[in-house]
């Protein structure tokens, strides 16, 4: 097959767009088990192009968890949401297929290249054939390396390899946090493409703190992010072992997937796993959870399980690094608690202990909300 034209196809049979088959994969999958064995006429075809949008979308995302993930999928659920066909490339053979149609009107997101066998060098000449309107999401530190295939410890700062041929390419380089932003003016220069657009999220911020009654003097932490060297390995490995204060027993509650999970087995620590989406606010409520904490040994990005933290109105402890920092910050809040030595652990404490019994569950909205960048970029006829 030279190339499978799924827009001809999904234009041409209706049933198949009712049956939301609305984009290449669910295409060329249903082509595959009917449409090649003669239960429908093949359509393979390189001229036409019934889409009523003359600019077509193309992401490059081979990352299946994290922030990275959500970033893209929310993308793309708003993209099935306004009929917008979009192609999803996860390799050099998928982007060789697919870059024949590529032309100055469409759009190339790349999210990253890890395990695709496409290279930097690949998409700088790409772009330079085609002027395909190339958008960077930043993330990490991952796209200023000189080598995407070299073990790199894209959440570290870089001081040296710096590549920056992709960035005098891209028509936006987009940056979820003014520390990303200034990160990148510090390290490579402002560029004219630079954009600083938060995430599509769903926050619902509220001034007032929310921390359930103290029941039988058991103080629940809960945290609701990924434990690695990363996310605060180091911090939680210290605090958690904290489990007698001020006459209060406290227990840990650990809301995703933790590194070497061995050491972190007391009977005041409890592995409550990985969570869905928007699950984890009755999660909380049902533990009776008091308080979170966000330690990281690297800064984040963005950090979208900050967003369920703030939604959440509990009280907060923090490192004051990266976008947490900024973001919490931002909102000067005194529920939110910097974390400095041992003593801002206590300060924490005593914080839910004064203020517990306080305000009540809100309801929240949790649909995402598109940011107007992305409503135009993909409304784009």
């Amino acid at each position: 097959m030279d190339y499978f034209d799924y827009i001809y196809y999904l234009k041409k049979y209706k049933d198949l767009r009712d049956a939301n088959i609305n984009n290449y994969d669910k295409a060329l999958k249903h082509w595959n088990k009917y449409g090649k064995n003669g239960k429908l006429k093949r359509y393979i075809n390189k001229e036409s192009d019934p889409e009523p949008y003359n600019c077509h979308i193309y992401i490059i995302a081979p990352i299946k968890e994290g922030g990275s993930y959500k970033y893209i999928n929310d993308i793309v659920k708003y993209l099935e949401r306004i009929n917008r066909n979009y192609i999803i490339i996860k390799n050099k053979e998928e982007f060789d297929y697919m870059k024949i149609k590529f032309s100055n009107k469409d759009l190339l997101i790349v999210q990253n290249l890890h395990n695709t066998k496409i290279t930097f060098i690949n998409i700088e000449n790409i772009v330079k054939e085609t002027n395909i309107n190339l958008i960077l999401p930043i993330h990490d530190f991952y796209f200023i390396y000189s080598n995407e295939n070299i073990k790199i410890n894209i959440h570290k700062i870089p001081i040296n390899n710096i590549n920056n041929d992709l960035f005098k390419l891209a028509k936006y380089i987009i940056f979820p946090s003014e520390f990303m932003f200034d990160n990148f003016v510090n390290i490579i220069g402002y560029c004219d493409n630079y954009i600083f657009v938060p995430h599509n999220d769903n926050l619902n911020y509220n001034d007032e703190c929310y921390i359930p009654k103290i029941i039988n003097k058991q103080i629940n932490i809960g945290i609701i992010t990924n434990i690695n060297y990363i996310k605060g390995y180091s911090y939680y490995i210290e605090l958690c072992k904290i489990n007698k204060y001020n006459n209060c027993t406290i227990n840990y509650y650990l809301f995703g997937k933790v590194y070497n999970k061995d050491n972190f087995k007391t009977r005041y620590i409890h592995h409550e796993g990985k969570y869905n989406e928007d699950d984890i606010y009755d999660k909380l409520d049902k533990k009776n959870i008091h308080g979170l904490m966000f330690m990281n040994n690297y800064p984040e990005a963005y950090c979208y399980a900050l967003t369920k933290g703030i939604n959440s109105r509990l009280s907060i402890l923090y490192t004051n690094m990266g976008a947490i920092g900024e973001r919490l910050g931002n909102l000067n809040n005194n529920r939110f608690h910097i974390y400095y030595d041992i003593n801002s652990f206590y300060n924490f404490i005593d914080y839910i202990i004064m203020n517990e019994n306080t305000g009540t569950r809100n309801e929240l909205d949790l649909d995402i909300k598109i940011n107007k960048f992305y409503t135009e970029l993909f409304n784009t006829k």
